[in-house]
């Protein structure tokens, strides 16, 4: 009890200190974080009151993780709005497609386990997989010319080659 009031109360106090801030950036970003949160909370309780599937669980779950977290970090640095979408969809894709790769076990050093109930069929699994990173690398592509994607494209190529020997699948 006295962990979990301990845990609530440095919360609400990080949320406190991010409006005191005073700044319009760490605002936008507060209000992605509560979106996100909100968008996770829903998707729990849908999975909770449905039967889970896979890709149910990679799109409501995981991929709000990463559009959430991508939104942050966009809201953060003072982001293009109009660009605010396909950094969503970049994150959301990116978060999807890692951690499909993630379950087949292709990455050696797994920072999140596999949830053990998910059931899969591997090749569906790679599939699925290579459709988000596929669908990740056009949206980098797609992004106005002045916006510099190559530290993005170096990083995610980088990052997937050498943890996950994602190439083969794609």
């Amino acid at each position: 009890m006295k962990t979990l009031l301990a845990g609530d109360y440095l919360n609400s106090s990080a949320y406190t200190v991010f409006l005191q801030a005073d700044n319009q950036q760490f605002e936008k970003a507060l209000e992605a974080i509560i979106g996100t949160s909100k968008s996770l909370i829903d998707s729990f309780n849908t999975t909770r009151t449905q039967p889970i599937d896979t890709y149910t669980f990679l799109d409501e779950i995981v991929g709000t993780l990463g559009e959430g977290a991508t939104t942050v970090g966009a809201k953060l640095t003072g982001d293009n709005t109009a660009l605010a979408d396909e950094f969503a969809n970049l994150g959301r894709a990116l978060s999807s497609a890692h951690y499909a790769f993630n379950i087949l076990e292709l990455n050696d050093h797994k920072s999140v386990p596999a949830i053990e109930y998910l059931r899969y069929d591997e090749s569906e699994l790679c599939q699925y997989g290579a459709r988000h990173f596929r669908g990740a690398i056009h949206t980098l592509n797609e992004l106005p010319d002045f916006v510099d994607i190559e530290p993005l494209l170096d990083l995610t190529d980088a990052y997937f080659e050498q943890n996950m020997g994602y190439k083969e699948w794609i």
